[in-house]
């Protein structure tokens, strides 16, 4: 039986390392979650969701109050909080709208928790997820974050545009850095095309 925490639940959670030859992207889905492919393969310049998500994430568990959660957002500040069930699988997200939306329809709304106001259906990432593919489905579903996830579902940490912007500076020195070692490579080709020829002379 898993154990809910009624009370908001920090963790912080170091992405591992990307092995050669991975897909960029688990193209899992996970109950409702609709994870995003991509593919790193070959492209060492790619920046990836957990080369820049923000590790530590304050959740919510299902039996979160509504007053709590409004606490929460008017003390820290974030407008969307994930829900998850023990250890830290997601199982859905709660924004700010969803709040104002059970304060204006739900006569009862002292009563409602998080389970009765999240949205179960969400939009994911995995650590290998590209930086672009992510930016990208951020703005074709008009999200403020993305939950970053792994092979079963759990919050590995989550991806804001905050995040996004500080990984472009990132993405710049990694393309510049592969285009200095592919010119270094071919000159170093010519070089030893050119010393190949004299000696056949």
């Amino acid at each position: 039986m898993l154990r809910q925490y009624n009370q908001p639940e920090v963790f912080s959670v170091h992405p591992s390392p990307i092995s050669n030859g991975s897909n960029c992207s688990a193209a899992h889905n996970h109950g409702e979650h609709a994870s995003m492919p991509s593919n790193r393969i070959g492209n060492p310049a790619l920046i990836c969701a957990g080369d820049v998500m923000t590790r530590d994430v304050v959740t919510l568990s299902q039996q979160s109050t509504i007053l709590e959660i409004i606490s929460l957002m008017a003390n820290q500040g974030f407008r969307q909080y994930l829900v998850v069930e023990a250890p830290r699988r997601l199982v859905g997200i709660i924004s700010a709208h969803d709040i104002l939306r059970a304060l204006a329809r739900e006569s009862n709304w002292r009563y409602c928790h998080a389970h009765d106001l999240m949205s179960r259906h969400i939009i994911t990432a995995t650590r290998n997820t590209e930086l672009s593919v992510a930016a990208a489905m951020m703005l074709s579903n008009r999200a403020n974050c993305l939950p970053v996830i792994d092979d079963y579902g759990n919050v590995s940490g989550i991806l804001t545009f905050t995040d996004l912007l500080k990984g472009y500076p990132g993405i710049r020195r990694r393309l510049a850095n592969q285009n200095e070692l592919t010119n270094s490579r071919a000159k170093s080709l010519v070089g030893a095309g050119a010393e190949l020829i004299a000696n056949l002379k």
